[in-house]
C-alpha cells in the first residue's frame, strides 16, 4: 500500500517516529465510526482533507485522531489492523510517496527479513550487528580484485599486441572467436600504437555476430573512414568509424556470412578480404 504526502521529503528519524505514533494508535484500541453529512455540514468539519464527491458525504473518524471523507472498507477498530510497517519512501508528483504494510502483510514481511537475515548471517560469518560492515569490507575486496583482475587483462592485452604488432606484411590480419569487440578495438589500437607503418584487420566471429575492426598505424597512408563505404558493400554491413579505426558489423542476412563461421571456408574467405582491403587502401 502507498499514500502520497505534499512534502518534497522524509527523514528517516520522522518516517520512525510516525511508524512508531501509528502503532501505538493501533494498540489503543480505538473505535472506527461512520456517518453520512451533507456537503454543507462537512464544510464546517476539520476533515483532513476535501472531499473528492458531490452530494452525501461518508465520513469515517477516529476518535481525536483522524477525520476524513471515504467510501472504502474500514476496521471495526484500530486493533483490528494489527501493526503497520513503513518499507520504503521515494519522490513522487512534487511530493513524497510513502509505501506501507499492514497486519499479516506486514508480519510476512518481517519473516522474509528475519529468513534474510539469517542467511546474510551464515554467508558473511557475522552477527547481524555486524552485516553491514561484513559487506561492506567484501564489496571493497570485490572492487580490488576487479581493479587487480582489469591490470593484468591489460598487461595480457599488451603482450598480444606486441606480438601481433612483430609481424611482417602490409595487413596484418587476425581471426578472433568469442571476444568482446571492444577489446579488439583496444588491441587494434594498441597494435597500430607499436608498429605506426602497418594496417590491421581484424576479424571478430561470436556465434551469429561476425564483425570487423580496420585500423592503420600513423605512418601508413590513407584513411580508413574513406574505404569504410566500399568494405560495408562487400559485407552488406553498419558501422563507422574514424581515419585511423573503422569498425563494422555484417548483416546477418547477407548470403556469404555463413561461410565465415566454417573453418574449412574461412581461411579462403578471409583471404579474399584481406586482398579486398588491401587493394583499397593502395588506390586509397
Amino acid at each position: 500500500m502507498s499514500i502520497d504526502l505534499n512534502t518534497p521529503s522524509i527523514d528517516a528519524v520522522t518516517l520512525e517516529a510516525v511508524e512508531k505514533k501509528a502503532n501505538d494508535v493501533i494498540r489503543r484500541h480505538l473505535p472506527i465510526e461512520t456517518e453520512w453529512v451533507t456537503q454543507e455540514q462537512s464544510q464546517g468539519m476539520n476533515l483532513r482533507k476535501p472531499p473528492a464527491v458531490e452530494g452525501d458525504i461518508r465520513l469515517v473518524s477516529i476518535d481525536g485522531v483522524d477525520l476524513n471523507a471515504c467510501g472504502g472498507t474500514h476496521p471495526k477498530n484500530t486493533a483490528d489492523i494489527g501493526l503497520i510497517k513503513i518499507i520504503s519512501n521515494e519522490k513522487a508528483k512534487g511530493g513524497t510517496r510513502i509505501y506501507f504494510l499492514c497486519g499479516y502483510r506486514a508480519m510476512d514481511y518481517f519473516r522474509l527479513l528475519a529468513a534474510t537475515t539469517d542467511e546474510l548471517v551464515k554467508q558473511m560469518n557475522a552477527p547481524v550487528a555486524e552485516l553491514g560492515n561484513a559487506a561492506s569490507e567484501l564489496l571493497k575486496e570485490k572492487a580490488a580484485n576487479e581493479k587487480k583482475m582489469k591490470e593484468l587483462q591489460q598487461q595480457l592485452l599488451e603482450k598480444e599486441a606486441e606480438s601481433l604488432a612483430s609481424e611482417t606484411g602490409t595487413v596484418i590480419e587476425q581471426i578472433f572467436h568469442g571476444r568482446p569487440i571492444k577489446e579488439i578495438q583496444q588491441l587494434a589500437r594498441l597494435v597500430s600504437a607499436q608498429n605506426p607503418d602497418a594496417y590491421l584487420l581484424f576479424i571478430s566471429i561470436d556465434g551469429e555476430d561476425v564483425r570487423f575492426v580496420g585500423a592503420k598505424g600513423e605512418n601508413a597512408e590513407g584513411n580508413m573512414k574513406g574505404i569504410l563505404p566500399e568494405l560495408l558493400a562487400l559485407t552488406d554491413g553498419k558501422g563507422g568509424g574514424n581515419a585511423d579505426l573503422c569498425k563494422a558489423a555484417v548483416n546477418p542476412q547477407n548470403p556469404r556470412k555463413c561461410l565465415w563461421r566454417h573453418s574449412e571456408r574461412l581461411s579462403k574467405l578471409n583471404k579474399e578480404f584481406c586482398n579486398f582491403f588491401t587493394e583499397l587502401l593502395s588506390n586509397g
